[in-house]
């Protein structure tokens, strides 16, 4: 065929693989009330019951805890893109809100994360939304999630944290 773009399983016009039955991806979401989350890993997913308020979108194989670790466990070796949303929301005008990617409770490269706006002319209140996009090379069972290590993140509003194996 000509026209192919992507590996194994494309199809002419199809950028990338196919949706191959048994590969993990998912989506969960977090539309909590004005909550922060400090020194812990931030809850995508969880929150108040109901769809409004947090839950998954879908989760292929169910490799996403939305309920006790907030985190996604790899089923198999591979290279996964995740990415995600939230709010940062400073204590103070000179707070610097941070998150951070781990892996298995570790921290990635050069501590990969989202780093909230602090500075003059800021209010406690004032909330910078961060969206952060990264590709990780996980072995089987390896796990990760986004810890809200430095002042406050607030999962207030449309937050949500994703991830997908592309090879």
């Amino acid at each position: 065929m000509s026209g192919i773009v992507g590996g194994e399983g494309s199809k002419s016009g199809t950028i990338g693989p196919t949706r191959k039955a048994g590969k993990p991806g998912f989506m969960a979401y977090h539309c909590a009330g004005d909550v922060n989350y400090s020194g812990q890993v931030m809850p995508f997913g969880g929150g108040t019951t109901g769809a409004i308020n947090g839950g998954k979108q879908f989760d292929t194989l169910n490799n996403f805890d939305n309920t006790t670790n907030f985190r996604f466990t790899a089923p198999v070796a591979g290279v996964y893109l995740f990415t995600a949303q939230c709010n940062a929301n400073p204590t103070s005008n000179s707070g610097v809100s941070r998150a951070r990617w781990r892996i298995n409770g570790g921290t990635i490269g050069a501590d990969i994360h989202f780093r909230g706006h602090g500075g003059i002319n800021r209010t406690a209140s004032d909330l910078d939304q961060r969206s952060y996009t990264v590709i990780l090379n996980l072995q089987k069972n390896d796990y990760v999630d986004v810890y809200a290590f430095v002042d406050r993140f607030d999962l207030f509003g449309a937050n949500s944290m994703s991830g997908h194996l592309i090879s």
